[in-house]
Order: structure tokens, then C-alpha cells, then sequence
């Protein structure tokens, strides 16, 4: 059993693709993620792993919302681009009724 194997995955991962063949507005490509985020973050019956990652995964994204709550884009942000920090605060957002 290898990694790519689905029989190694402990949830189903979605078929559809986060980049999809034709380009999409930055805001949509956020919103898959957000989407995916929140997916995997409300995912029940899973494993004690998965239930880890899922745990590391929140701690992750509420650094994140700490970091944009605390800092406007031009101050301590200088490793994001805007862009970045845009989905960032979107992908902060999947925590909002956790």
C-alpha cells in the first residue's frame, strides 16, 4: 500500500480538482479551498490520525486569523503576497462556527 493508493487514505478525497483546466477568478480557487477546508474540518467518524490533523490543522488556521487580525498587509506580512493573505483570511473563515 503506497501513498497514492486510495486504500491508504483515512477520508475520501474529492474528485474535483482545486485548479481546474481553464483558469479560474483567484476568489473562486479561494473559495474550493475554503470549501475543502471546511469539509475535511467537520469530517466525522474519522481516524485518531486524521482527528490530529484536523486538530493541528485548526491551531494552523487560528495563527493565521491571529497574524491578519494583528497585522495589515503591508506590516509583518512580508513573506504573503496579497493574494496569499487574501485566501489566508478566507481559509481562516472555515473556522467560523467549528
Amino acid at each position: 500500500m503506497s501513498a497514492g493508493d486510495s486504500s491508504a487514505r483515512d477520508v475520501e478525497v474529492p474528485a474535483s480538482p482545486l485548479v481546474a483546466d481553464t483558469p479560474l477568478p483567484f476568489s473562486d480557487v479561494c473559495a474550493r479551498i475554503h470549501d475543502r477546508i471546511t469539509a475535511f474540518l467537520e469530517e466525522k467518524d474519522v481516524s485518531e490520525r486524521v482527528k490530529s490533523v484536523q486538530r493541528q490543522t485548526k491551531i494552523s488556521l487560528d495563527v493565521l486569523a491571529e497574524a491578519l487580525d494583528k497585522y495589515q498587509y503591508g506590516e509583518g506580512a512580508s513573506g504573503m503576497s496579497c493574494g496569499e493573505l487574501t485566501c489566508a483570511q478566507q481559509a481562516s473563515g472555515a473556522l467560523s462556527g467549528l
